[in-house]
């Protein structure tokens, strides 16, 4: 697993990790970039090429020149784990990031078969 830094607008790079599928049933990629002075994790847009992440619960389009995309270099490498709220975070969860000094990780959940990623700070409900 390691972060290659992208190009806005570029195509996406093969070995990208596949986070699941968008609503049309569309490989999901996952990036993260800075938003002000936060590092965040979010999709990749497949059309624009931009990091998409969630500011004041509002979806927000990252156009900078650079992003960083999650890749899987040995397959299958990375898996998601299922928690639900009041669990702890797995030992081995990937860090992408930190808020407040708390580790941030990268969460997923599946609304109507698709499946929607962003970030999740340990100890924040």
């Amino acid at each position: 697993m390691a972060w290659r830094s992208c190009v806005c607008g570029n195509r996406i790079p093969g070995r990208a990790f596949v986070a699941g599928v968008d609503e049309e049933g569309h490989p999901l990629h996952v990036a993260r970039g800075l938003q002000g002075r936060l590092l965040l994790p979010g999709p990749l847009d497949r059309i624009q090429r931009t990091l998409v992440v969630c500011v004041n619960q509002d979806q927000v389009h990252v156009v900078r020149d650079h992003f960083d995309v999650l890749m899987d270099e040995e397959p299958l490498r990375l898996r998601w784990q299922e928690v639900t709220k009041g669990d702890e975070m797995p030992r081995d969860a990937l860090v992408v990031a930190q808020y407040r000094r708390k580790d941030e990780y990268l969460g997923r959940v599946t609304i109507d078969g698709a499946h929607y990623v962003g970030r999740n700070i340990a100890g924040f409900s």
